[in-house]
This record gives structure tokens, sequence and C-alpha cells, in this order.
């Protein structure tokens, strides 16, 4: 039987840097109402020592998806007592920084080893976040199952669509809401140097322009989020 506090110490446990301290599988997954999907997740990929659950679930504690938790944290005590369960409760109204956070997480995950990610749970804007941070952050494996037949089915992950962005971009990127003139003279380089680089911003969606004044994009601020 499972320690008597232990359900409930990692039921209210958050996201932390202990990434650096695993070295195996990272199970990732959006959890709602029904648990069932990660515990498949788990039979079919197997828990080893040093392995970890991610558990992406509502910040607002309904007693169904609290049920949903403690089914998977009592499942993997079980199964292997060694293997920890994070339960990281996310606002589903925060897209972006719930995105740039788990990102930044699975881009971790991925420097330790196999990263497997369900998107099959959980209310749609968690399971979209993590969906989007895993296009960022390069997971290969994400999955779904459907609920109209139950079958597990890989979900392609899209080309990362801020690869190719460099480092003077991103350092023009960091330094906005700016103009072509403040940018030259901070980074002490030529207006016609700073020009190019926010054109290949705005190329990339990741920068816009108000009557020559630039910002960030909505898309920009997720890049920056996730690099952190």
């Amino acid at each position: 039987m499972p320690h008597p506090h232990r359900a409930d110490r990692l039921i209210t446990d958050v996201l932390t840097s202990t990434v650096d301290e695993m070295t195996g599988k990272v199970f990732i997954a959006s959890l709602g109402f029904d648990a069932t999907h990660v515990l498949r997740l788990i039979v079919e990929r197997g828990l080893s020592s040093g392995d970890m659950v991610c558990l992406v679930t509502s910040s607002s504690q309904h007693p169904r998806a609290e049920s949903a938790v403690k089914s998977v944290v009592e499942f993997v005590e079980k199964t292997n007592p060694r293997v920890e369960v994070k339960v990281l409760r996310l606002d589903e109204a925060r897209f972006e920084e719930n995105v740039a956070l788990l990102a930044r997480y699975i881009s971790e995950s991925l420097q330790r080893g196999e990263v497997l990610v369900d998107i099959s749970g959980g209310p749609r804007g968690l399971a979209l976040a993590l969906y989007v941070a895993s296009v960022i952050a390069g997971a290969g494996d994400v999955s779904l199952t459907l609920e109209t037949t139950g079958e597990r089915v890989r979900v392609p992950v899209l080309p990362n669509p801020f690869a190719g962005v460099t480092e003077k971009q991103l350092q023009v990127l960091r330094n906005l809401p700016s103009t072509v003139t403040a940018l030259s003279s901070k980074m002490g380089v030529s207006k016609a140097a700073v020009s190019r680089l926010l054109q290949r911003l705005r190329e990339k969606g990741l920068a816009v322009e108000r009557a020559g004044r630039y910002e960030v994009s909505p898309a920009g601020r997720l890049l920056l989020g996730a690099l952190g």
C-alpha cells in the first residue's frame, strides 16, 4: 500500500528544476477527469527507476480531477515506488505562459532521456498548450487517444517555426519595443543592419511594426518565454 501521506504530498507538488536529476523516460500528459489514457501509456511503455511522470492539469481543483490525479499517483507508487510523479497545475487562460513553461520543461527533459507526451485529456487549452510546447521544444513522441474508437495514435509534430532564428535576431527581439534608431544606438550597429534584422523578424512573424515602432508579436512572446 502507498504511504498514507505520499499521494497528498505529490498532489500538491509543483514543477521545479529537478530535471537535472532524471536519467530515464519522462511522461508528460494533460489530465482531466479520466486517467485511463495516462495509465495506458505507462503500462505500454513501462516504468523504470529514474523515470518521471508529469501531469498537466487545471489549477481549478475539481474533485473528479483530483481523483484522476490520485489514481495515477497510486498506480505509479504500486508499480515502481522509485518513480516520481509531479503535478503541474496551470490556469488554462494563461496560454502563452503555459506554452513557455512547458516548452522549457520539455527541452530540459529531452537532454536527460526520452520524452513521451500525451495530449488526450484535460481542458482543451492545456492540451493545446502542451502540443504547441512540444513543437517548440522538438518532442518527437506525441500521442492522442481517439474518443470515438479508443485507439492511440501518434500526432505529427510540425517543424519548429522558430528554427533558424539567429542570436542577433534574438538580441533585437529582447530589446523590443523600440525604434530602428534606438536599437542602432543600443546595439552599436548601423541602422541598415538593424532594419534587416527587424525585417527578418517580421517575416518570421516574431515582430510587428506600428508607426515606425517595433514590438514583439504574440509568437515572439512565445519564443522568448520558451527560451526563458
